[in-house]
């Protein structure tokens, strides 16, 4: 046991340099992370392209944990995951209750869009400085994508001023867009298959992706801009409302019968109820049901 420290020594030597790799390697990994909580460069039409395709593969990437292991946790990080490519639109023609639902379906119709179409190199699309020179040149302040109507403009005004965006009029005709594209190939590698058609499809965290993918045709129909069976669900949800409602108004009714208050409870039992409902029903609906495009708003 005597030689024990002496037969041990190379490994102990070891430690010191295994910590000194790591002081040196770690600081360096820390530096070259993108800060968490800086935004998009929208400067110019090619880096609006740019992060929106990485952000929208981001997307992909971060869907596909959550088929493979549905949980709350990776349902919201899917739902994080929209949050950055939102800013890659000018959503001033769109209601500002309604933008979260539309800018969503805006982000899979785009992404779907821009894979299906032949895109040029990255260092052939004005960065900044093309751009300032184009406008020198009389040529307006926007960028539209070859061979497309699909148009980033620079923001005059307002918060985003002088960011370059994917002008109202494209978000407007994104579905036109994508009916048109829909039955072309993808031209670029996706990080997952169908985005427009697993937005419409999926649910909230309580309804696991791959339930829904198993579903009968029927029910993942499109009708109204949304899957038959998420329309059946709100149905449900409608009719059970009213049916507590109607319930409780009964048994409001038997309650104050004998009661000189009577009459002027009785009426608010109804409307009460349905007001308390009202929030958990939206939840539902919006979160879990998942209703998404024209019928969210």
């Amino acid at each position: 046991s005597s030689c024990d420290p002496i037969r041990s020594s190379p490994e102990m030597m070891k430690i010191p340099l295994v910590i000194c790799l790591l002081a040196f390697l770690v600081p360096r990994a820390v530096v070259g992370a993108p800060p968490p909580l800086q935004p998009l460069d929208t400067s110019s039409p090619r880096a609006t392209l740019r992060q929106f395709l990485e952000a929208a593969d981001e997307i992909g990437r971060v869907a596909r944990i959550y088929r493979e292991s549905p949980s709350r946790e990776h349902f919201l990080e899917l739902a994080m995951s929209f949050q950055p490519p939102r800013g890659c639109f000018d959503l001033s023609g769109v209601a500002e209750t309604a933008r979260r639902e539309q800018s969503g379906e805006a982000i899979v119709l785009l992404w779907e869009v821009l894979s299906r179409v032949e895109l040029p190199p990255l260092d052939q699309v004005p960065d900044a400085a093309g751009m300032r020179e184009r406008v020198k040149q009389g040529e307006a302040d926007r960028w539209t994508i070859p061979l497309t109507e699909i148009v980033l403009t620079r923001a005059k005004d307002g918060e985003r001023e002088g960011e370059y965006l994917f002008s109202p009029s494209t978000v407007k005709r994104l579905p036109e867009f994508y009916r048109k594209v829909a039955q072309r190939p993808y031209v670029r590698a996706m990080t997952i298959s169908e985005p427009r058609r697993l937005h419409k499809l999926w649910a909230g965290w309580m309804v696991p992706p791959r339930v829904v993918e198993s579903l009968p045709g029927w029910l993942i129909w499109e009708m109204g801009d949304q899957v038959l069976w998420k329309w059946l669900v709100v149905t449900l949800l409608v009719a059970l409302v009213c049916f507590i409602t109607a319930k409780v108004q009964g048994w409001a009714t038997r309650l104050t019968s004998g009661l000189s208050l009577g009459r002027h409870l009785r009426p608010l039992a109804a409307p009460a109820t349905f007001l308390m409902l009202t929030p958990l029903i939206e939840y539902l609906v919006r979160v879990q049901v998942g209703i998404t495009g024209v019928g969210a708003d």
